[in-house]
């Protein structure tokens, strides 16, 4: 029976690999006091250290007094730190891309010059070297445009902080923005066309080429607004616009393991590249509930077991909603001054929300099976932690 042990255990994506492996029989190991833990198909384990100091050395030590197979990072944080030093991981595999795939997800400009040099489409994009380069790049560019850090966590102290990107509508904005993502010993970030139209995205696994698994869906509202975790998505078919050439893209990159390409359709029907992921992603519980186990697929691969089958087809329209996500959309629809991109509207944030449900919707992390990691609370105590424990950005303090 093999081992994997679930970091960021709290989290959505690692909820869903714990209950994917967990099924198969796989000993899944979570923090104490996360929901994964809570899991009828998770265990408890010692809890991973917070800190960026400490975390490779908690994760070493509990991989030397475990059996673990196989480790699974669920944030670009907790990824970045394990491929730093695999030494510590005493032949432990990971589970997302493997290293060089890893890297190139990790860097915004690797990830687009790559998309770039096989042919698949990016927004326009500059990445400056200077601020006065950098507010010309937005001027040539034009408004809105996005900001975007180069890498999702820099360090702050001991820890680390999550950056998000930033919808600029005039110069005073791009001023703030640039300010804001930039300091001593960090690259200024990227200035990028801002491409309004469908969110839509595919995830897959690959191994020597081949592709073992594959799911596209559609993301129709996100949160926070702007853009970060799906929160109402749906299937979509292998025929709908970029679908094809986002798995192509993989192929070309040579990419190894577990895949999300994310990537904007505006008017004119051409796909733009927003990002390539590296890890368990945050809808790997809609590609299950359509037929593909993505999560064990990926693990089996990298314990060398027989891969399981998937279905022949996915299942296309199947729909899931995050609760909380759709809460905090509704909050921020009504407050009294809610900062929303150029596509986004008050209203628009209200009729998204409904119906809440309707026959065949799923909703994220909620299974009548295993109720345990919506039912109990958590137990850690306040400096505990389930793998890197991020501080929030300014947008999100």
């Amino acid at each position: 029976m093999p081992t994997a042990l679930v970091l960021d255990g709290q989290s959505g994506p690692a909820l869903s690999v714990t209950r994917s492996l967990g099924r198969a029989g796989w000993r899944v190991l979570a923090a104490e006091g996360t929901r994964s833990a809570s899991s009828r198909y998770g265990h408890g384990c010692t809890l991973i250290d917070a800190t960026q100091a400490g975390f490779r050395d908690s994760v070493g030590a509990l991989v030397s007094r475990e059996p673990i197979d196989v480790i699974v990072p669920c944030t670009d944080a907790s990824v970045a730190e394990l491929w730093r030093d695999t030494s510590v991981l005493g032949g432990a595999r990971i589970l997302g891309g493997d290293r060089r795939s890893a890297a190139i997800s990790l860097d915004k400009t690797r990830t687009l010059a790559a998309a770039d040099e096989v042919g698949f489409p990016t927004p326009h994009w500059i990445h400056p070297a200077t601020k006065s380069e950098a507010l010309a790049a937005i001027r040539e560019i034009g408004f809105p445009c996005v900001v975007k850090p180069i890498t999702s966590y820099v360090p702050e102290s001991s820890s680390l902080r999550h950056r998000r990107h930033v919808v600029v509508r005039d110069e005073a904005e791009a001023q703030a923005a640039l300010t804001t993502l930039s300091g001593p010993g960090l690259a200024l970030p990227l200035i990028q066309e801002f491409v309004p139209g469908r969110s839509l995205a595919v995830t897959a696994v690959l191994h020597g080429g081949r592709v073992l698994g594959m799911v596209a869906r559609e993301t129709l509202s996100y949160s926070p607004v702007s853009g970060g975790t799906s929160v109402w998505k749906r299937t979509i078919a292998p025929t709908e616009p970029g679908v094809r050439q986002a798995v192509e893209l993989l192929q070309a990159l040579d990419y190894e393991g577990l895949a999300e390409v994310e990537y904007q359709v505006p008017a004119d029907g051409i796909p733009r590249l927003m990002e390539i992921g590296a890890r368990a992603h945050g809808w790997l519980g809609l590609a299950i509930a359509a037929g593909v186990d993505l999560p064990l697929i990926a693990a089996s691969v990298l314990v060398g077991e027989q891969v399981p089958p998937p279905a022949r087809e996915y299942k296309i329209g199947c729909e899931m909603r995050w609760v909380a996500g759709e809460l905090s959309r509704l909050r921020v629809a009504i407050s009294r001054r809610p900062e929303l991109p150029p596509d986004v509207t008050r209203l628009r944030i209200l009729r998204s929300a409904w119906p809440p449900w309707r026959p065949g919707m799923r909703y994220d992390g909620i299974h009548l099976r295993d109720p345990g990691p919506w039912l109990s609370p958590r137990r850690k105590a306040p400096h505990e932690a389930d793998g890197l424990r991020p501080v929030a950005s300014p947008s999100e303090a």
